[in-house]
């Protein structure tokens, strides 16, 4: 059995009372069967193509749309997400870091 851990990062923006703005966001860790799988779900991947180089990938999505796509690879929330605000040029974000994991079978050689 072994396990594998995919991070997903969003930036959450809120513009008024219970409207919070979430477009994109990006994944690591993950492998090619589940960019392929992000990629027919989502569409907008960056980069396209899955490369075992790439550190990670924007996805043109929120980022619970991110997780239910990946939960059908069976992973699941290992912890609570770890989130801060963030001051930059263009003011306050706010940032979540969520960390998945799925418990898999080891392929018999």
């Amino acid at each position: 059995m072994s396990v594998a851990f995919v991070g997903v990062v969003a930036e959450v923006k809120r513009n008024t009372l219970n409207n919070f703005i979430c477009k994109s966001c990006c994944v690591f860790g993950i492998t090619e069967e589940e960019h392929a799988a992000l990629r027919a779900e989502v569409g907008q991947v960056r980069p396209e193509q899955f490369s075992e180089a790439a550190d990670r990938y924007v996805l043109g999505c929120n980022a619970w749309r991110a997780m239910r796509i990946l939960g059908r690879f069976g992973f699941h929330l290992a912890a609570k997400p770890l989130g801060g605000r963030v001051k930059g040029p263009a003011g306050n974000r706010t940032v979540a870091i969520y960390t998945l994991f799925s418990v898999r079978e080891e392929e018999e050689q």
